[in-house]
């Protein structure tokens, strides 16, 4: 008959065992999981662009060519709107500070039924009249509010692009991994 103590003794060991394996394969999942997207989009995109690659490797007599091509075509799918996307927000960002240092862009004086809306009326018409006047003036005083958030905004825009750049190279991997799968 065993002893109560090293019945509990031998449990906790077990316990602990199985608490630390779990804690493993939780970790491992957790390294492992944003490969296994990439992994599943790999094999869906194999499969989808199969029979275009075989009919580009027999048109061009060469499988790596067609891998090659096929790549690029996808990256060239995935990066020309990005890239146009942010092209164009460069060009409206400069369009609106251009039309705001010329004064064509301008806050209209607020109508006089603003007054009337209940509670906040008078406010609103005071706040918005000033800054349909004098928009300088209020820029000046509430910049260093607005400083703050601008740097965590900035922050907030690097650490998106940093995600997407690296999204963007694992992407990359996958479908190069992908492709080179179908190659052999």
């Amino acid at each position: 008959m065993v002893k109560p103590s090293l019945a509990t003794s031998v449990t906790v060991d077990v316990a602990i065992k199985i608490g630390l394996l779990g804690l493993l394969v939780y970790w491992s999942l957790k390294v492992i999981g944003p490969f296994l997207t990439v992994g599943l989009r790999s094999v869906i995109l194999t499969v989808a662009l199969y029979p275009l690659f075989d009919w580009l490797a027999r048109r061009l007599r060469t499988r790596r060519l067609a891998a090659t091509a096929i790549t690029l075509l996808c990256l060239m799918i995935v990066v020309g709107p990005v890239a146009w996307l942010g092209l164009k927000l460069i060009d409206e960002v400069e369009l609106v500070v251009g039309e705001l240092d010329s004064k064509l862009l301008s806050i209209p004086l607020p109508a006089e039924t603003v007054k009337d809306w209940p509670l906040i009326g008078e406010q609103v018409y005071q706040l918005w009249r000033r800054v349909a006047t004098d928009t300088k003036a209020i820029l000046l005083e509430v910049a260093p509010r607005l400083k703050p958030l601008g740097g965590q905004l900035l922050e907030l825009s690097r650490a998106m692009l940093k995600i997407a750049r690296r999204s963007l190279r694992v992407e990359m991997l996958g479908s190069l991994c992908g492709l080179s799968n179908s190659i052999i």
